[in-house]
């Protein structure tokens, strides 16, 4: 499960369409509607340790994606367990700059300009986050 930034994970490609998706993984475990956001149908896969997020302004294509699973890689380098300073020091070294929040259990670093979102507890990545970029003000860099 190789991430992409700016792409998406291995065969995920943001710009999918709700069913090619599907027809790539099977149906979702769970599906609903981002209360903060209605623009935003979200379909969960338990098994994969996924969420899919679908813009519904943007014709229901795939623009976010949530992963859990501990088989996600980029370069073939494992993310998920990973400490958080040597995984940027190393494996994700070319991504510059980062920003980080801390809250009261957990910090997230973010690399705005590929839209990368690692959250990290214990000081050891626990999930992440890959959304489609910005392009412009209004648009989005569809790949």
């Amino acid at each position: 499960m190789e991430l992409k930034p700016g792409i998406g994970i291995d065969n995920l490609i943001f710009g999918m369409f709700e069913p090619d998706v599907m027809a790539l993984i099977g149906d979702p475990d769970r599906t609903f509607t981002n209360e903060d956001d209605e623009n935003e149908v979200i379909y969960q896969y338990n098994a994969l340790k996924m969420r899919l997020t679908f813009y519904r302004h943007q014709e229901r294509k795939l623009g976010y994606i949530r992963c859990g699973n501990s088989k996600i890689t980029y370069n073939n380098q494992p993310l998920l367990g990973q400490p958080i300073e040597s995984l940027l020091a190393t494996t994700l070294k070319d991504f510059q700059p980062w920003q980080t929040d801390s809250y009261e259990f957990f910090d997230v670093y973010t690399h705005e300009e590929k839209y990368i979102v690692l959250n990290v507890e214990y000081e050891e990545v626990a999930d992440l986050e890959l959304g489609i970029p910005f392009e412009g003000e209004d648009g989005y860099k569809w790949p």
